[in-house]
C-alpha cells in the first residue's frame, strides 16, 4: 500500500537512532568529537555524515548551554540588583536584604555552564 511511507519512517527512525547513539557517546559518555566520529564510522556511517551528525549535536548542546548560561546570569545579576537596591533604600539606617542565595546560585551555575560550554567550542 504505502511502501514509500514505511521506508521514510524507517529512514527517519534510523536517523534518530544514529543521533541518539552519537549524543549518548558525546554528551553522556563524554567522548571527544573525533572519538564519536570514529565510533560512527565503525558502526557503518560514512565519515562525512558522521561529521555532520556530531557537528549538529555540538551545535544543539551549545544552544542549550547558551540558554542555561543566560538564565544563570539573570539569577546572579538579579540577586546583586536586589541587594544594591535594598541597600540604597536603607542608607538612612533601615534594613536591607542581601540576597545571597540568588547570588550564590547564579554564580555557581554561571561558572558550571561556562565550563560545560567550553567543551563544545570548536
Amino acid at each position: 500500500m504505502s511502501t514509500e511511507a514505511e521506508q521514510e519512517i524507517s529512514e527517519e527512525e534510523a536517523i534518530n537512532a544514529i543521533y541518539e547513539f552519537a549524543a549518548n557517546l558525546h554528551v553522556e559518555q563524554k567522548l571527544s568529537k573525533n572519538e564519536v566520529i570514529q565510533k560512527l564510522v565503525e558502526e557503518g556511517l560514512d565519515y562525512e555524515s558522521s561529521v555532520i551528525v556530531v557537528d549538529n549535536i555540538r551545535a544543539s548542546c551549545r544552544k542549550e548551554l547558551r540558554k542555561a548560561l543566560f538564565f544563570s546570569l539573570l539569577w546572579l545579576i538579579g540577586g546583586i540588583a536586589v541587594t544594591v537596591i535594598s541597600y540604597n533604600a536603607a542608607k538612612d539606617g533601615g534594613t536591607y536584604y542581601v540576597t545571597w542565595g540568588a547570588i550564590l546560585y547564579g554564580l555557581v551555575t554561571t561558572i558550571t555552564n561556562f565550563c560545560r560550554m567550553t567543551r563544545y567550542m570548536d
